[in-house]
């Protein structure tokens, strides 16, 4: 009897220490259950915070990016109209000019005087040897006798020419001064002139663009929209009978 009482008591004994050891563990486990738990909930928290942060990051990028997508959709619209505007100005531009070109042409017949008094202007200078002031009557891109020249060679050029005039009276069934009607240019109109020459008694060898006596001369105008005048462009020599 006493051993089964003690036999009972340590089963006892040994099932409380077991159960005792078993609490202890389980608490132990527990407490690091519960630290691990904090650790993933710390991290948990820190990833939530990190996501945050890139959410807010990103909505500020697609802010700023909504923002100059605004702005430039304004530039766009700016730069349509001031396009718009460019276009409107370039097409009232070429009507301005195709309305000048058909004035122009329209008026080319009727300017018979006015190229006419620009070449006897032209030669009045050149006889009364104002040479440099003959020039004034020359477009800035003149050529003489197919021959572009500055003003020192320009001026000893005509200085070589003692006397021009119109021949007044036709010649060879040709009037003295005629408009040709193949205009290709609105600003240009080209003339054929017979005048009569005299060239300096020394140098008479030393041109061979005109002859002494008379020439048969090609001059073309261009109206210059600067100065509002018609210019000589340039002077060539025209074979007798040649159109």
């Amino acid at each position: 009897m006493k051993k089964f009482v003690t036999v009972i008591i340590s089963f006892l004994i040994l099932f409380i220490f077991l159960t005792l050891n078993y609490l202890l563990w389980d608490k132990e486990n527990l407490l690091k259950l519960r630290d691990n738990d904090r650790i993933e909930q710390n991290w948990l928290r820190g990833q939530n915070l990190s996501l945050q942060n890139t959410v807010e990051q990103l909505e500020r990028s697609m802010k700023d990016l909504n923002t100059q997508n605004d702005s430039q959709k304004d530039k766009i619209v700016e730069l349509e109209q001031q396009l718009s505007k460019a276009f409107e100005k370039e097409n009232e531009s070429l009507k301005t000019i195709q309305l000048q070109k058909e004035a122009l042409n329209h008026y080319k017949p009727f300017i018979k005087d006015k190229l006419e008094s620009v070449i006897e202007k032209w030669f009045a200078d050149i006889n009364s040897s104002r040479l440099e002031q003959s020039i004034s009557h020359m477009d800035k891109d003149f050529k003489l006798w197919g021959k572009s020249y500055d003003i020192d060679q320009y001026i000893m050029f005509i200085s070589r020419i003692k006397n021009i005039e119109i021949i007044k009276e036709p010649t060879d069934g040709m009037e003295p001064f005629e408009i040709l009607t193949d205009q290709e240019d609105p600003y240009e109109v080209r003339t054929r002139i017979s005048v009569l020459v005299a060239l300096q008694k020394d140098l008479e060898q030393e041109i061979q663009e005109i002859k002494k006596g008379s020439n048969i001369l090609e001059l073309v105008f261009r109206y210059d929209t600067d100065s509002a005048n018609w210019l000589i462009k340039s002077v060539s020599t025209l074979a007798s009978g040649k159109p």
